[in-house]
């Protein structure tokens, strides 16, 4: 089940025109594990949510809560500068989990 959460993640990864393959590589994540976070309503841990924030444009706080802060028209504004910019960020490598 997504929560708000996801619901904010996926709706800007398609605003970016990105799919979620993309998104996981882009965090230096599988995709298993960004599918297995989205199916289970899991928040990632603090490092990964502000990279996610970072490379999607927006504030860990309107990830997590929503919130804007009456900012609206400045993330609109910066999602399509980075739309436009989306092929010069530079992918993260895998992080290789050891067990």
């Amino acid at each position: 089940m997504r929560n708000s959460f996801w619901n904010r993640v996926l709706e800007l990864i398609k605003i970016l025109g990105m799919n979620q393959s993309t998104f996981a590589k882009r965090c230096g994540m599988n995709y298993d594990t960004l599918r297995g976070w989205i199916s289970k309503g899991t928040i990632p841990f603090t490092e990964m949510t502000c990279y996610m924030a970072e490379l999607l444009g927006v504030s860990v706080e309107y990830l997590v809560n929503g919130n804007v802060n009456g900012k609206n028209e400045k993330i609109r504004k910066m999602l399509n500068q980075m739309s436009r910019n989306l092929n010069r960020i530079p992918a993260r490598p895998v992080i290789k989990k050891i067990y």
